[in-house]
């Protein structure tokens, strides 16, 4: 659960930074994608499209990593990050709804998004935090 997580990094988790996803192909190797991503009743989520490759990934095997980049900048000059591990939960239907709050988030508040079918929800495992 995200109660592990900073205000800092719950903060950046529900800010406009796109995070990049990592999942698992089916030969072994990590798949990366860039994602929005959410907090809704106490997990991480993202929305995606059926077709995609992550979302296939996750159906086969459910581990799921996030790095989402911070604008801060720490004492050494470098930007700040947060990285989650855990095991993805996929939740049909309600993607569409998901979708058109993150674009609020992302895009403006005026922004409307497709609709969407799957919804990927994340409770966390081991977690890194850079300065977060």
């Amino acid at each position: 659960m995200i109660d592990q997580l900073s205000a800092d990094a719950l903060a950046l988790l529900e800010s406009a930074a796109v995070a990049i996803v990592t999942t698992i192909d089916a030969d072994g190797s990590p798949h990366m994608s860039s994602a929005w991503v959410g907090v809704e009743d106490g997990e991480i989520v993202i929305g995606t499209l059926d077709d995609q490759r992550k979302l296939r990934n996750l159906r086969r095997d459910p581990r799921i990593g996030l790095v989402i980049q911070s604008e801060r900048i720490n004492e050494w000059g470098l930007r700040e990050y947060l990285v989650v591990n855990g095991t993805a939960r996929i939740t049909e239907g309600g993607a569409a709804d998901l979708l058109q709050r993150l674009a609020r988030t992302y895009i403006g508040p005026d922004a409307g998004c497709a609709a969407l079918t799957a919804v990927v929800r994340s409770s966390c495992g081991r977690r890194r935090p850079c300065a977060l």
